[in-house]
């Protein structure tokens, strides 16, 4: 037999056994246990058991045997039969290894992790072997494992630690006698040693970028200080695998204690069967005293020959054995090279939008969305399918940018950064069958546009839109609002139609303007209102008509200033009223008529004025009325005529007056008073009659003057 054992690695044993049977089905021996025991001198025994992974018929029939040969190897080794796609989320490395495990059907370990591990928010096993996949991770982490041997088993004991290591079981101690110094010791001890080191990098520094805290120092060094020269070399790399600086102390310790870890490599041979990977021992007496100290055994290499078997003998004490081995000082921590492949995403993916039941839109705060892959066959296509994605805008400054969030159902394109599974960022969107493009396909070909669905359950009526259709000579620019449009412009608006505009409001419109609003209509402006019109200007209002205007009002009109009034018309005025008409004015009335005035009145006028009323005609004033007329006046009344005043009434005239009444004219005058006194005066009265003069007094009757004539 022949094999060796790395610490964090596994084992391979090749063994070569003896039967009598030349028959032995090897496909029953595959994937098997088996246990190779060797006994030492002092009857110690010493187990080699893992999986029968090969197993080869050899022929060569020797003293009536024949020979097989098996490999055995650790129950790890099966993980790297199996790849798979999975996605875990909100674990740690630990927790996944455990969770793997038992999904494997292996319960053979134990765990004696001292560390506390970062929870992974995402972590993809992609197109890789669970056993590569859990190697990266754990030389990611800093763990390593080593396996116990026994009877009937193995264990893998997971550690990463010095803590977590035994010694060689009964040689803890073990000395250093060179082969060809003196007799063999009876007990175990190191014939050969040499020892070796190198300049390896002294000091590692990392950084990160954490997009929620974008403006963080997240940066890390670690240095191991050594004393010989050219010792503080730096290696610098960007992780981005951690979101704070605590989780970067964890990784920047594990890259630098790798590099560190084969700074002193010790090599030696022993007879003592009983090393194994991942014991302690302590070297004893060698004459370098720096060399006397505890040690890891890192690799081990076994070399068993039974030559006993092959004369038949089958005498266990011919035996004979070799044993060489690796190892560190135990002070140094030890740390896995990263050497397994990290797998890569050779350019975008496919993938679906996916969320809880019954969502149609399901971001989070930053807008990343959750998605779900054709490759996951684990996946429920819900929020547990993936991790929070962030999602490619066309611009994303603080506060302002693109917005467009994919919706549940839509098809994305996913790149991942550097290839890396476990770093997703969604691209956009693509159309397939189930989700096609807005406007049909070719025939809408020169459409473009932008059209939304609203949610929740909005259906394909049920939309914003822009749509820009660039077909020659049917250009359009469409937008449709679901329900509220709301326009806002800080400064200047300024839009020109080149030929007509339509708008259709279906309820209330209000135009609110803050200083001055200009209105100009090159031709004719027509406005309907179905029902009433409220108009309010808060200072100064003017009207301007080229032309003509016309007014029709279908029932009332009123019409309040506030202040004073002035209506100016260039030529006529007209004033039809088909019923009543009521002027009320609180204070001094003016009409001033500079040519002809006409008042027609169909039925009854009344003129009611407060106060005084002056009429001024510039010209002549004519007052006709075709039945009664009556003129009361509470006081005094005053006609001045400059020339003329002619009085003609087609029957009768009485002119009575409670007191007295006057005519005069210069010098001469009739007074007649209400006790009947009528007194004529003038410088010659002439009473002529074309036929008689009669005269009658109740008492006498008295002719007074120079001469009195009769004839």
């Amino acid at each position: 037999m022949s094999g060796a054992e790395r610490l964090g690695r596994g084992f391979s044993y090749s063994v070569q056994a003896l039967s009598e049977n030349p028959d032995i089905a090897t496909e029953d021996l595959l994937g098997l246990p088996a246990t190779v025991t060797v006994e030492s001198d002092t009857g110690g025994k010493r187990y080699f058991n893992g999986l029968i992974d090969k197993v080869q018929f050899l022929g060569a029939p020797y003293a009536g045997q024949w020979f097989y040969q098996f490999e055995l190897v650790p129950w790890s080794a099966m993980l790297d039969k199996v790849a798979d796609c999975r996605i875990f989320q909100e674990i740690t490395v630990p927790d996944l290894l455990k969770q793997i495990f038992a999904d494997s059907g292996f319960t053979d370990y134990k765990l004696k992790l001292t560390r506390k591990y970062p929870e992974r928010e995402y972590c993809v096993q992609y197109r890789e072997s669970t056993l590569n996949f859990i190697m990266r991770l754990m030389e990611e982490e800093g763990i390593y494992f080593f396996f116990q041997h026994g009877k009937s088993a193995h264990y893998m004991v997971l550690v990463d630690d010095h803590s977590g290591h035994d010694h060689v079981p009964g040689q803890s101690n073990i000395k250093y006698h060179p082969v060809n110094v003196g007799k063999r010791l009876k007990e175990d001890s190191v014939s050969h040693w040499t020892m070796g080191a190198s300049v390896l990098t002294g000091q590692v520094a990392l950084n990160a970028y954490n997009f929620e805290t974008p403006r963080a120092d997240i940066s890390t060094k670690r240095l191991i200080d050594r004393p010989h020269a050219q010792a503080s070399w730096e290696v610098f790399d960007f992780h981005d695998r951690y979101g704070d600086t605590q989780e970067g102390d964890h990784y920047v310790r594990n890259r630098i204690e790798e590099l560190q870890a084969e700074h002193e490599i010790f090599q030696g041979d022993t007879d003592s069967l009983a090393l194994a990977a991942g014991q302690l021992f302590t070297l004893q007496q060698h004459p370098r005293r720096s060399q006397n100290q505890e040690y890891l055994l890192t690799e081990v290499y076994h070399r068993v020959v039974a030559p006993a078997y092959l004369s038949g003998a089958k005498n266990p004490s011919e035996e004979t054995w070799e044993v060489k081995f690796d190892c560190t000082p135990s002070v140094t921590p030890f740390r896995l090279a990263r050497a397994t492949p990290r797998p890569s995403v050779r350019g975008p993916q496919t993938a679906v939008v996916v969320g809880p039941p019954k969502e149609e839109i399901y971001p989070d705060k930053h807008g990343r969305i959750k998605v779900q892959f054709p490759w996951d066959r684990y996946g429920k296509n819900d929020q547990t399918s993936s991790c929070w994605i962030r999602v490619v805008q066309s611009a994303a400054g603080p506060g302002f940018g693109a917005q467009f969030i994919p919706r549940v159902g839509h098809e994305v394109m996913v790149a991942f950064i550097e290839g890396d599974p476990d770093r997703p960022l969604v691209m956009g969107t693509v159309y397939n069958g189930s989700n096609p493009p807005p406007y049909g396909l070719p025939g809408n070909k020169t459409q473009s546009g932008l059209k939304t669905r609203s949610s929740p359950g909005g259906g394909a009526s049920n939309a914003n839109e822009i749509r820009l259709e660039d077909k020659k000579g049917a250009e359009e620019f469409y937008v449709q609002a679901e329900k509220d449009r709301k326009v806002l412009v800080k400064n200047c608006n300024s839009e020109t139609v080149g030929v007509n505009e339509t708008l259709d409001v279906g309820k209330n419109r209000t135009a609110k303007v803050g200083d001055n609003e200009i209105l100009s209509v090159g031709k004719n402006q027509k406005q309907t209102i179905g029902a009433s019109q409220e108009l309010t200007v808060g200072a100064d209002r003017t009207r301007l008509v080229g032309s003509n205007e016309s007014v029709t009002i279908g029932k009332n009109q009123t019409e309040m200033v506030g202040s004073s009034r002035v209506t100016t018309i260039a030529n006529s005025d007209a004033l039809n009223v088909g019923f009543s008409q009521e002027v009320n004015v609180g204070a001094t009335y003016n009409l001033s008529v500079l040519g002809l005035a006409t008042t027609e009145v169909g039925g009854v006028h009344t003129l009611e004025v407060g106060g005084v009323q002056d009429i001024s005609v510039g010209g002549m004033q004519t007052i006709e009325v075709e039945g009664d007329q009556q003129l009361e006046v509470g006081k005094m009344r005053s006609v001045e005529v400059k020339e003329n005043d002619e009085l003609k009434v087609g029957k009768s005239l009485i002119v009575e007056a409670a007191d007295d009444i006057t005519f005069k004219t210069g010098s001469a005058s009739i007074v007649m008073k209400k006790n009947g006194d009528i007194t004529i005066k003038g410088k010659n009265v002439t009473v002529k009659a074309s036929s008689k003069i009669s005269g009658k007094a109740s008492s006498s009757i008295s002719w007074k003057g120079s001469s009195v004539a009769e004839n």
